[in-house]
């Protein structure tokens, strides 16, 4: 009895740590580029310049939405996760090899 209830506390933490990761917001990059533009020069050799700011903005979602809206989905997406998390870290682990 005291091994069902530890391995029910874990997956109850790893479900929480599942449900928590899938709430983040999309990723947003905001890239600044400043140049300096310059006339040629003029016949007493001195020429104008000035500085152009560009302002580049991109979002891109972290992952698509599953659909997890009740405990009986919620449920199967931990399973599945559990499932799956040997395979992912097998993958990680031949990666790093070869």
């Amino acid at each position: 009895m005291p091994r069902a209830t530890s391995i029910l506390v874990c997956l109850l933490l790893l479900a929480s740590l599942l449900g928590s990761a899938g709430c983040h917001s999309p990723t947003r990059t905001v890239t600044i580029t400043e140049t300096i533009e310059c006339e040629a020069p003029d016949a007493e050799g001195e020429r104008d310049c000035r500085t152009v700011s560009r302002e580049t903005r991109t979002e891109k979602p972290d992952r698509e939405h599953h659909g997890c809206d009740g405990i009986v989905s919620c449920g199967f997406g931990a399973v599945g996760e559990v499932i799956a998390l040997p395979f992912r870290i097998l993958g990680v682990v031949l990666d790093v090899i070869f």
